[in-house]
């Protein structure tokens, strides 16, 4: 989506703007929208193996997403979801060392997706709550049945204890 589009969408109201490619192509559209919209932005970050990847998912970069994490924080942006792209939709669990390590690099509010398929991998992450990571992502699992929305807010309450 093209800055002026971005902007457009903020001036109009949008109470969040999720940006993702541009915050690698344009660094400065970054700086511009946290002095701008500060309150509804987020970043979204994509990686494979630790290398961020754009346009969705289709080029890696030579980019880590703890480098990024860590430009981001900088910037100022309040809010990053994190993507590990390669195992998001298979329900394979977690990789929970670079999801901290990303979180530990951002050191603010960070929303996971990625491979969650049991209630065991919703708890182990709300055990990242004092990294920062305040949310995440689930879908295929409960599309599929393997536990409700209800299951999962309890995991992530009774993960916090």
């Amino acid at each position: 989506m093209a800055a002026h589009r971005r902007e457009a969408f903020a001036e109009a109201g949008a109470s969040r703007i999720v940006v993702g490619t541009a915050a690698i192509e344009d660094p400065e559209l970054i700086g511009r929208l946290v002095d701008r919209h500060a309150d509804g932005l987020a970043v979204s970050v994509d990686a494979r193996i630790g290398m961020v990847t754009t346009t969705g998912w289709t080029e890696t970069t030579d980019m880590r997403a703890v480098d990024l994490m860590q430009r981001l924080a900088v910037t100022g942006v309040p809010i990053v979801i994190y993507t590990n792209v390669s195992i998001d939709g298979t329900l394979q669990g977690l990789d929970l060392p670079s999801t901290e390590a990303v979180a530990r690099a951002f050191g603010g509010d960070v929303i996971y997706s990625g491979g969650v398929g049991s209630l065991d991998d919703i708890r182990r992450l709300a055990k990242l709550r004092h990294r920062g990571l305040r949310g995440v992502i689930v879908g295929r699992a409960i599309y599929l049945g393997r536990f409700t929305l209800g299951d999962a807010m309890r995991a992530a309450r009774d993960g916090t204890t």
